[in-house]
């Protein structure tokens, strides 16, 4: 599985083979697939940009790694979660076979959205352990 920036100067690949195409543009949306992915199945091609100082729930740091020429976001890597990376689902080349299987800060969501299934739901994000 393979994921790229807007303008493909950097590229993130899980060990999968899955072919490649083109982000999508998906800032300031009310939506942001993820996925937790171990960062030894991951691969970064290029040099993306590293932006440190944000604190999640936890109150722990994490890192963004994004395109440094599209600003794209590839994927972030919270202390919370040592060896973890969170690749965002719209930078996948093919997103077809994902299923997403819970909801997150659900504290947060819009009045409007309500996506329904079976999804476990979570009024912030749940802490491993």
């Amino acid at each position: 599985m393979r994921s790229g920036a807007l303008l493909d100067e950097c590229r993130a690949g899980i060990h999968r083979g899955v072919p490649l195409h083109e982000l999508p543009e998906g800032a300031g949306t009310a939506f942001n697939v993820v996925i937790a992915v171990p960062q030894s199945a991951l691969s970064i091609q290029g040099s993306p940009k590293v932006y440190a100082g944000t604190k999640g729930d936890s109150g722990q740091d994490y890192i963004r790694r994004f395109c440094p020429n599209c600003g794209s976001t590839i994927l972030s890597e919270p202390a919370a979660l040592p060896g973890m990376s969170i690749l965002r689902a719209g930078t996948l080349d093919d997103p077809s076979w994902l299923k997403p299987s819970m909801e997150i800060f659900c504290d947060s969501a819009q009045p409007w959205v309500e996506l329904g299934g079976a999804m476990q739901r979570f009024p912030k994000m749940p802490m491993p352990g």
